[in-house]
């Protein structure tokens, strides 16, 4: 029998042949709980070796369960569905896959901020509802010598700098995590603070992770210091945006928007931002292609291999030396 034992909490995908590829390097077991009940996690919560998450929440309760686990290494970047304190206290690496998407959230982040730009959605609801005229379109405006500006500049916000500012774009950021030197040779201008950042811009790009300092960091307060017209793009965490004001923003003709994420997902068909005018919806769907989800799965077994052949994993967010967890604000 294999030594150790992996648990799958969930899964989007539709098998684990991957994951099991890469695990054959240390003739893990693997142990699928997507189609089974909360009793059968419990249970193997507590046998696992490592643990995989992709859209269940591993609170303290669910990590304390955990008897011998040495990792949960997760499928994504974010890890704000995993208490990572928790994790950090029981001596348990909490791996992700800070690199597989990159090009593709970026990509379409992009898309989004071109739509909104040139009013692409807006223009083909008109004219399929039979109004044929750019008017109702205004005001667009030039692209080259707009300000986007990026909220965090890890290494998706960097990839978009490039394209936009290859576009025409001033290109600005504020990411208090980083140093003068990080910034130095990126040729984005550095933001005193959020309100210093929204104020200056044409377009407002989301790239950080959701955690206590980012939660509702877009809120009435930095809103209020907008520019008429301020587009709004999230392609990371929704609710890193206060969606109340930004409804009120958007109802108010102040903004428009186009969100690959919203605060509450699933969300419900009933969610007022549904409804709020000038808005573009995409379902969380930023980081996928085929390339990037294959490249995700073997990162995640990767991360678990590494554990057991070196001690820690590929990529990390906290470390099982220390009670905190360290964390950035940029992804």
């Amino acid at each position: 029998m294999s030594e150790f034992r992996v648990l799958f909490t969930d899964r989007k995908h539709p098998d684990l042949d991957i994951e099991r590829e890469v695990l054959k390097r240390i003739d893990a077991n693997v142990v699928d709980a997507t189609d089974e009940g909360p009793d059968f996690l419990e249970r193997e919560l507590q046998l696992a070796d490592a643990v995989c998450n992709q859209y269940a929440v591993l609170d303290r309760a669910h990590i304390e369960q955990m008897k011998q686990a040495r990792v949960i290494s997760h499928y994504g970047i974010g890890v704000n569905r995993i208490d990572v304190d928790a994790a950090t206290e029981r001596q348990i690496w909490v791996a992700n896959a800070p690199d597989y998407c990159t090009e593709e959230v970026a990509m379409h982040s992009l898309a989004l901020i071109l739509n909104l730009e040139r009013g692409i959605v807006e223009y083909d609801r008109l004219y399929r509802g039979g109004t044929w005229t750019y008017d109702l379109g205004r005001p667009l405006h030039r692209i080259s010598g707009r300000t986007l500006g990026l909220l965090g500049l890890g290494r998706i916000a960097r990839r978009l700098a490039r394209y936009a500012a290859a576009l025409g774009y001033r290109v600005r950021a504020y990411d208090p995590i980083l140093s003068d030197e990080d910034f130095a040779g990126t040729g984005v201008e550095r933001a005193a603070d959020v309100i210093d950042l929204v104020a200056s811009a044409d377009v407002l790009s989301v790239h950080t992770p959701l955690t206590d300092a980012t939660r509702n960091m877009i809120n009435a307060e930095v809103l209020a210091h907008a520019k008429p017209g301020l587009r709004v793009v999230n392609a990371s965490r929704g609710a890193v945006i206060d969606e109340v004001a930004l409804r009120e923003a958007l109802e108010q003709g102040r903004a428009v928007a186009a969100l690959d994420v919203i605060a509450s997902e699933p969300p419900s068909m009933e969610d007022p931002i549904f409804a709020a005018p000038g808005t573009i919806l995409t379902p969380h769907a930023a980081f996928y292609s085929e390339e990037a989800y294959e490249e995700l799965r073997r990162t995640v077994a990767e991360n678990i291999v590494s554990v057991f052949e070196t001690g820690r994993p590929l990529h990390f967010v906290n470390s099982v030396n220390t009670v905190s967890a360290s964390r950035g604000i940029h992804v």
